[in-house]
């Protein structure tokens, strides 16, 4: 513990670092050592030809002129640094945190064991680190899709971390005047600096970093090799969803100024951060010199939440900066249960909640899906129905409100053309029941949705897909099919309502085609033998995918119709009904 006249000889030093720094900063530069001389000379002259009185003189002249020059240089000031202000939120060690990862936070637990490990070695194991003759790291970044729990990660990091904690949203640091950006990012800095001293380390937040850190090169071409790296990246599932281009979790749906230059800053503050001020450098010289220990810097680090890192400014996800990368994906199945059961213990619920079922009809979904559907759709649609606890099928219902939109039932849709859409509906579920056991049906509808759709048949993987055989992709060709062929077999003719399924088929056709299912991966646009082979196998297997299709509706038409019975009749059918009824029809295993 410093004793009192210590503390006051450090004091001294930190009063006679002041001059020491000026006049150290005199010695560097040539040119403000010179005005000042000059300024020196001068005033020996005047006061050498026209005494005390004649400098008096030239002193108020100057005064006035440096009054009027130093009020206009404060104006300015005063409006940057006003301008500058950006919208960070600030939390400091010992204060109470809005959340906390034991009480708020669910899920992610390898990637929070991660966060966690290395902002324990800035501040506890810091001296551990040291011994070592080890360097902190500088930067983390947060990657993964929207609402996938980053920015709540960051929130309760500033809670748990032991730091100073400072986030910013990027996209709050670009302004209409030139140079603000690089004054926002630079004072933040600053502050974070100042804390680490204080409080050992201190962590700077960037959320939307690619709102400042985009690449600078996407002026150029960079936009089309990012897309290109990012298309390349994917899994094969992913792959096969962009090629369709719509919600993988839905079928049947077709029934209706300054940003380079704050980059730049960001970059150099980066590589500055842990460099020794100069007020700093004498002040250690004079400790050192005194035997007194040296002012401790603190550790600043940096952290950055994206859903687009393919589209980061190399420079700034180099080794040295945001070099090492967290990817947070959609919740499997264990983190969507953890999901469940803490939301679910902080609403008013029935006791007879079945979270195994909740998991199996939520897959793919994002973490804010889930917390949106219990803590805000959920009692809004019992409160609706006059009552005071949420149930299971509140929950089903708010989770279809998400994926879906909410209903909006046509009053007086015509018998006939609500028959059409209960087979079209019904021919999905059962080919999906048959040909892809992998899934669950989740709920089959022909209530219109906010989205436009008049139908659909909604299902879920029953355990977590990363990767699949290529017959999975011709299960869904036919799947996709089966609507359109079953009003064929009903009504004896075509419909309209299946445009939304033919882009299906035509996705899962490219990617099949892709993959060399049709003899040869088409790498060579300029081959036309090649392509005329590929034309005609696809020809071929379309053909038999069609006549596959009807034979196995045909083998189930039982099934097909009591299906379509029942969604007209209820007009909405869940997972358990749904399997009942297609168990009672004589059903083809």
């Amino acid at each position: 513990m410093e004793t009192l006249p210590t503390k006051l000889l450090i004091r001294l030093i930190d009063i006679l670092s002041y001059p020491l720094t000026f006049l150290d900063y005199l010695r560097k530069h040539k040119t403000v050592r010179s005005i000042v001389i000059l300024t020196i000379l001068v005033t020996a002259i005047i006061g050498h030809y026209f005494g005390w009185n004649g400098i008096l003189t030239a002193l108020m002249l100057v005064g006035r002129l440096a009054f009027v020059i130093v009020f206009i240089v404060i104006q300015f000031v005063a409006m940057f640094m006003f301008l500058a202000r950006g919208s960070e939120s600030e939390h400091y060690p010992g204060e109470k945190g809005e959340v906390t990862f034991e009480k708020d936070y669910y899920g992610n637990v390898n990637e929070i064991k991660i966060i966690k490990h290395w902002t324990h070695l800035l501040t506890a194991d810091r001296h551990k680190l040291k011994e070592m003759g080890a360097k902190t790291i500088s930067g983390i970044l947060m990657s993964g899709p929207p609402g996938v729990g980053k920015t709540m990660a960051a929130r309760c990091l500033a809670t748990a971390s032991g730091a100073a904690f400072f986030a910013l949203s990027a996209s709050s640091i670009s302004a209409m005047f030139i140079g603000i950006p690089q004054l926002k990012i630079k004072r933040l800095v600053s502050k974070a600096r100042s804390a680490a001293k204080q409080y050992i380390a201190s962590i700077i937040f960037f959320d939307e970093l690619d709102a400042l850190g985009a690449s600078r090169g996407m002026v150029e071409d960079g936009s089309h090799r990012s897309a290109v790296d990012w298309y390349r990246a994917l899994t094969p599932i992913d792959r096969l969803r962009v090629n369709l281009d719509v919600h993988p979790m839905v079928m049947g749906a077709g029934m209706g100024g300054g940003g380079l230059g704050a980059l730049s800053t960001l970059l150099t503050e980066m590589d500055g951060v842990q460099k020794l001020p100069r007020r700093d450098e004498i002040q250690n010289s004079i400790r050192k010199w005194l035997g007194l220990p040296e002012i401790y810097q603190g550790v600043v680090l940096f952290m950055g939440a994206t859903n687009r890192p393919a589209v980061l400014d190399p420079a700034l996800v180099r080794p040295g900066r945001f070099d090492r990368t967290i990817k947070f994906s959609n919740p499997d199945a264990s983190t969507r249960r953890a999901l469940f059961r803490g939301y679910i213990s902080k609403i008013k619920c029935d006791k007879n909640i079945d979270i195994e079922t909740l998991v199996d009809v939520t897959a793919g979904v994002s973490h804010a899906f889930i917390a949106s559907a219990l803590e805000t759709d959920s009692p809004r649609l019992a409160l609706f129905d006059g009552r005071g606890t949420v149930t299971q099928r509140d929950i089903l219902q708010a989770i279809e409100e998400r994926v879906v939109g909410i209903p909006n039932p046509i009053t007086d849709l015509d018998p006939e053309q609500k028959r059409q859409i209960a087979f079209h509906e019904s021919g999905h579920a059962i080919l999906a029941i048959k040909l892809r056991p992998e899934k669950r049906i989740a709920n089959v509808s022909i209530i219109r949705r906010g989205s436009g759709v008049l139908g659909y048949v909604r299902d879920v993987e029953r355990k977590e897909t990363f990767a699949m055989p290529l017959s999975r992709v011709s299960a869904n060709i036919m799947v996709s099919l089966a609507g359109h062929e079953a009003v064929y077999l009903e009504f004896k003719e075509h419909w309209t309502g299946g445009s939304q399924d033919f882009q299906h088929v035509a996705g899962y056709m490219k990617f099949l085609r892709d993959h060399g299912e049709f003899g040869a991966i088409p790498i060579n646009d300029r081959n036309t033998l090649m392509w005329k082979r590929i034309d005609e196998r696809e020809d071929q297997y379309m053909q038999n995918a069609i006549q596959g299709t009807r034979t196995v509706l045909q083998e189930n038409w039982k099934a097909v119709t009591a299906l379509a019975e029942a969604l007209i009749e209820k007009e909405e059918l869940l997972a358990d009904e749904i399997y009942a009824i297609v168990n009672r029809s004589g059903y083809v295993q």
